[in-house]
């Protein structure tokens, strides 16, 4: 969880978002050391733990607030400088 929130925040996109998730746990258990197992041989337990993501839903009425706020837009081009740059006034 702590995961998910440190990326909303990095990205800025904290509140513009609603996600859920599901905790899936995977335990295996595995001897220590070298060679097959045996009755009194040690053993320990291993946990991967994941997250997947079930549900992401867009906060509309709060991107429209900030985008109203903001009362502008970006566009973005690939276009080189020399393209677009403007004809000098003679």
């Amino acid at each position: 969880m702590e995961t998910i929130a440190r990326v909303l925040t990095t990205q800025r996109v904290d509140g513009f978002l609603r996600i859920t998730w599901d905790k899936q746990v995977e335990q295996t258990t595995q001897y220590v050391g070298r060679g097959r197992g045996a009755v009194h041989r040690e053993k320990r337990v291993m946990q991967r733990t994941r997250y997947h993501i079930t549900q992401l839903t867009r906060q509309g009425d709060r991107l429209a607030a900030y985008r109203q706020r903001l009362g502008w837009q970006a566009f973005v081009t690939n276009a080189g400088q020399k393209r677009l740059s403007l004809p000098e006034a003679v």
